[in-house]
This record gives C-alpha cells, sequence and structure tokens, in this order.
C-alpha cells in the first residue's frame, strides 16, 4: 500500500523556490534543500526529482507567476505607454518587496543559461514571449498612432526588455530608484 504524502507540494515548492532566488542554484546544496523543505533527501527527489529539477520547476513557478502577470498587462493593454510605465512600475515595487533578491528568470541566465542547456531554453523562450507580446502591441499602437510610427517595434521592444533586466541586474548591488525612473522616462520618451 502507497504511503500518503504529509506535505503541500505547492508549500514545498514555494519554499524551495525561495531558497533559489536568494543564493542561487550553485549557492544551494541538496543540505539546504532538505532543510529548507523539511523534507527527507528520499521524499523530495520521488515528488520533485534532483536539484536540476527542482530548479526548473521553481524557475516555472517564477514564470508562471510574474511573466504571465506582465503578459496580462500587455495583452489588455489599451495605451502601450501607460502599460510600459505600468511594467517598470511593477519592476520597482517588486525589487522593494523583494529587498534586492533580483528577478530569479533574470538571475539564471547569468548563473545557468551558459551552462544548462534546458535552463537556458526555459530563459529564451521567457524572453522571446515577451518580446512578441510587446513588439505585436507596439506595433498596434502604431497603427493607431498611439506612437511613433517610425520607431522599429521589434528593437524597441528588445530595448525595453534588456533596460528591465539591466534594473534587475543592477539591483542586486546598487539601486537608485531616482535615476532608474528617469531611465524609465527616457524609455518612454521615446515612444
Amino acid at each position: 500500500m502507497a504511503r500518503t504524502k504529509a506535505f503541500e507540494e505547492t508549500e514545498v515548492l514555494n519554499k524551495i523556490q525561495k531558497l533559489f532566488w536568494r543564493k542561487g542554484f550553485n549557492g544551494t546544496s541538496v543540505d539546504d534543500l532538505v532543510k529548507e523543505s523539511g523534507l527527507s533527501r528520499s521524499s523530495l527527489y520521488d515528488t520533485f526529482g534532483d536539484k536540476e529539477k527542482l530548479f526548473q520547476l521553481s524557475l516555472k513557478k517564477y514564470r508562471d507567476e510574474n511573466t504571465t502577470q506582465m503578459l496580462t498587462m500587455i495583452e489588455e493593454s489599451n495605451d502601450i505607454k501607460k502599460t510600459i510605465q505600468s511594467i517598470f512600475d511593477y519592476v520597482f515595487n517588486d525589487i522593494e518587496e523583494q529587498n534586492k533578491l533580483g528577478c530569479l528568470m533574470v538571475n539564471t541566465a547569468i548563473e545557468l543559461a551558459p551552462h544548462k542547456t534546458k535552463i537556458a531554453k526555459m530563459v529564451d523562450e521567457n524572453m522571446e514571449v515577451l518580446h512578441a507580446a510587446l513588439t505585436h502591441k507596439i506595433k498596434q499602437a502604431q497603427k493607431a498612432r498611439q506612437v511613433k510610427t517610425n520607431l522599429d517595434a521589434s528593437a524597441f521592444a528588445a530595448l525595453l526588455i534588456n533596460t528591465l533586466n539591466g534594473i534587475r541586474v543592477g539591483e542586486r548591488h546598487q539601486f537608485d530608484k531616482k535615476k532608474q525612473k528617469s531611465v524609465a522616462k527616457l524609455i518612454l520618451d521615446l515612444l
């Protein structure tokens, strides 16, 4: 007869995700995962798989929560300038709430994407879906004459994503909200 699990998988994954977010993949040991989850090594592996699989699940959870929220903002947008400002505000608020942890997706791009193919694919897919959504909305705004029509929508979307990623990298060691708000204003002025 199979044993009943005496824990909530989502709750455990939340704890593990926060651990990876704080310490990174390489800084997190299996002992850390066992301690943080409160599970035995065998229960952890039987339920979630090895450390890399746990990290992938954590990254997917992060993407589902954060990228989905940004995509919804973009897709529901009737005013791309206001939406981009809202995205900047979302990032600035997240920086304050997460106490300089950075963006798990950006942290992963730096730490692991060059070395782990499956994780690199997850990061790339995340960036591509944001890029496609932004490009589409900017083109719609151009057709409606809400933004400059001579602007390369794809290049602007890439610039915006690179700027947001740069802000997230910078938050880990120095974050000057006033300067970053000036950067956000400059980006919006380009539209």
